[in-house]
C-alpha cells in the first residue's frame, strides 16, 4: 500500500535527521491497538501504523516538525485556545502535529482522504484554509 511507503520513509527520514530523538518513532506494518473511534481514512491509518511515546521533534533546521501521540496534551483544544472554533469544539478537525513556532498541523477527521492544514494560532484568521 502507498500509505505503508510514505509512512516508513517518514518514520526513516525522522531517524536518519534527528540524532538525538527525545522519542523513538516506529513504523508498524500490523494495526496497532489505538482507542478513538472517531477517526477514518488515512489519519485512523497513521495512528494505526506510527508508534510513539511522546511527542517526536524532528530537530533540525529543515522541519521544525513535532509529530505528536494520539493522546498529547498538545493535540487537545485547551492548549491551543482553540474553543472559540466549532470545527475543533465538534471534532471535526484533529491535531497531529505542531512546529515550533506555535502553529498546528490538522486533519479533516470527517474527510475519508483526511486533508491537512496547518496554520498560525496566534493569528485569528488562522482557519479560513479555503
Amino acid at each position: 500500500m502507498k500509505l505503508d511507503n510514505v509512512l516508513s520513509e517518514l518514520v526513516e527520514l525522522y531517524s536518519r535527521t534527528t540524532p538525538f530523538p527525545s522519542n523513538k518513532l516506529e513504523f508498524s506494518f500490523e494495526e496497532l491497538d489505538i482507542s478513538s473511534s472517531s477517526f477514518q481514512g488515512e489519519l485512523l491509518y497513521y495512528y494505526q501504523h506510527v508508534q510513539m511515546k511522546g511527542d517526536c521533534y524532528f530537530g533540525n533546521s529543515n522541519f521544525n516538525l513535532i509529530l505528536l501521540p494520539l493522546h498529547s496534551e498538545f493535540t487537545t483544544v485547551e492548549h491551543w485556545a482553540l474553543q472559540d472554533y466549532e470545527e475543533f469544539i465538534d471534532g471535526k478537525y484533529q491535531i497531529f502535529a505542531c512546529t515550533d513556532s506555535d502553529a498546528i498541523i490538522f486533519c479533516d477527521v470527517t474527510h475519508l482522504m483526511s486533508p491537512v492544514y496547518a496554520r498560525k494560532t496566534r493569528r485569528p484568521e488562522f482557519l479560513s484554509v479555503e
